[in-house]
């Protein structure tokens, strides 16, 4: 009787422990998140107004803000209805999520600021959010909050926020798939397929590269769950079908505007003959490619377009801007084929430029120092977790596949953005398990 009161006792004795352990655990969780919304808040306010100046950062959007005032108006998705398209903008040059959401503040306040740069804030605290259960779930939950916390204070997770860009947008969007995978790769079912299948979707509308993204997903599926086949096949095929339900009514706006098939964008052609040239022109003593990669990029594309438009007078300046990426898109493979080994040696120095280069010595220098840090220790975690044998297949799913597919395009610095919270989640996992190793009383 003596031993099963003791044995009560210290049943409740540990559930205490462990409720007081998950309140605390949950505070430390809002304090995180409420960390990333004022870090957000104080660069939009105070750091970036101070430095855009001197160091030359503009925030003109790279067309977004007018397309969301086309949106309002009645005009639909483009940058301007009567003239025809750049390299940057165009009838179907931008995804329309972001573009969507610009124009939803528009019609709500009559103006972006200051609500574009709190809701972007808000939704950078949604994403360190999620960052918690990604982690927690691929590791465990000393080692999320950790992970919640660096990405609270690193300053290249808010440097956005302040900005006409879709880079929190899409990193909150990125996030949410990382942690469906998580799920899906845990236990294989229809019902999480098809929660990822909508999710990249989304993301796609947000980010066109993203649109071969369920090849990579195949593979690691495959990779994950080798014996059953038919079930990973058929959670993939659900994923399919989700994202293409999803990107359908995009797909049929572009066909009504340029009687052509267009599942994203027609961006692609031109990025990656911009790629090369950031490789070709980038210099270490400058470490900086210049402003050379964009403006060839331009006279190229003004090129094509104007020989499709001399060879097609037809054509509306959507169907122009079509037919003159679809030239582009062969010219690339022909390129590639042509010199592979040039496009491999592209890949290679474009893993690692992809992280900071931008394009003043300046700002490459910044984001360096920056990301430096975190890729190092986000690198030794990467090893640590598959010594160990973490369920990463999904953080390194989605890592590899934007690695490669960002420096087979362009591989500028800001493009490396989504990637940042799964190095955080890596680098908090081998600053942890360093702790535990050799200062347990501290990390316990």
């Amino acid at each position: 009787m003596m031993m099963k009161r003791q044995s009560m006792i210290s049943s409740s004795t540990l559930a205490i422990q462990e409720l007081g352990l998950s309140k605390k655990v949950n505070w430390l969780l809002v304090a995180a998140v409420a960390c990333t919304f004022a870090n957000g808040l104080v660069i939009s306010l105070w750091v970036f107004p101070a430095v855009s100046g001197p160091v030359g950062l503009e925030n003109f959007g790279d067309g977004w803000a007018q397309i969301g005032e086309n949106i309002v108006k009645g005009y639909g998705f483009v940058y301007d209805p009567t003239m025809a398209s750049t390299f940057m903008t165009g009838h179907l040059k931008r995804e329309p999520v972001y573009s969507l959401f610009l124009a939803l503040i528009l019609a709500l306040f009559d103006k972006l600021d200051p609500y574009m740069f709190l809701f972007q804030a808000l939704i950078n605290s949604l994403t360190c959010f999620l960052l918690y259960f990604i982690v927690s779930k691929s590791f465990n939950r000393q080692t999320a909050l950790l992970a919640c916390f660096l990405y609270a204070f690193y300053p290249f997770t808010s440097w956005y926020v302040p900005r006409i860009a879709y880079e929190t947008l899409l990193g909150f969007f990125v996030a949410a798939l990382v942690l469906g995978l998580v799920n899906l790769f845990e236990r294989l079912s229809y019902r999480r397929a098809l929660f990822v299948g909508l999710l990249i979707g989304i993301t796609v509308l947000c980010r066109g590269i993203y649109l071969l993204f369920p090849f990579a997903l195949l593979l690691g599926l495959v990779a994950r769950f080798r014996g059953r086949n038919k079930l990973v096949i058929g959670c993939w095929l659900t994923a399919v079908v989700a994202m293409l339900i999803v990107l359908s009514p995009w797909v049929v706006r572009n066909y009504s505007s340029s009687r052509e098939f267009v599942p994203a964008t027609t961006q692609g052609g031109i990025s990656y003959f911009i790629g090369n040239k950031v490789v070709e022109y980038y210099s270490l003593h400058a470490n900086t490619a210049g402003y050379r990669p964009e403006e060839e990029g331009d006279r190229l594309y003004n090129e094509i377009r104007d020989s499709v438009s001399s060879q097609n007078p037809s054509l509306s300046n959507a169907q122009v801007e079509v037919q003159a990426d679809k030239r582009l898109v062969r010219m690339a493979i022909e390129d590639i084929t042509a010199q592979p080994l040039t496009f491999i040696k592209k890949i290679l120095k474009g893993v690692v430029l992809v992280w900071f280069v931008g394009d003043t010595g300046l700002k490459s220098t910044a984001l360096l120092l920056m990301q430096a840090p975190v890729l190092f220790l986000g690198i030794i975690g990467i090893f640590y977790s598959l010594r160990t044998k973490k369920p990463v297949m999904p953080l390194m799913t989605v890592l590899l596949y934007s690695v490669l597919i960002q420096t087979a395009l362009s591989p500028y610095g800001r493009y490396s953005y989504p990637m940042v919270p799964i190095l955080i989640a890596f680098a908090a996992y081998f600053l942890d398990s360093f702790g535990r190793k050799y200062f347990p009383a501290t990390t316990s």
